[in-house]
């Protein structure tokens, strides 16, 4: 039983701006502390833990290792970009899995106003 209604809808926008708010306003807090060195950094009860995020690069493994290393961590695997742009479009769907569904939530605007 699938029902819409228009008083949900609204929730889920107005909540969404919310979150929206709420993370411009983290966001604010955060940057009036400005650029903080990795280190725990304790304010009364709380204790702010700032470490480096750190991410595998591949140009930074092929400048960084010799090339013995950089030919160990290499791998062949289908690639998306690649299949999309050699496939044809219904191919290129065959190799595709629903993961699940996109829901969004638009307000309406009156051209009027």
């Amino acid at each position: 039983m699938s029902e819409v209604r228009e008083t949900d809808l609204a929730k889920i926008y107005r909540k969404k701006q919310q979150i929206k708010d709420l993370e411009a306003e983290i966001a604010d807090l955060y940057e009036r502390m400005g650029d903080l060195t990795p280190d725990s950094y304790v304010a009364g009860d709380f204790i702010l833990k700032v470490r480096e995020n750190r991410r595998f690069n591949a140009a930074q493994a092929k400048r960084a290792l010799s090339p013995a290393e950089y030919e160990k961590i290499l791998k062949t695997v289908p690639d998306a970009k690649i299949a999309r742009a050699v496939l044809d479009e219904d191919t290129f769907a065959m190799t595709q899995k629903v993961v699940g569904v996109v829901r969004e939530v638009v307000r309406v605007e009156d051209e009027d106003a």
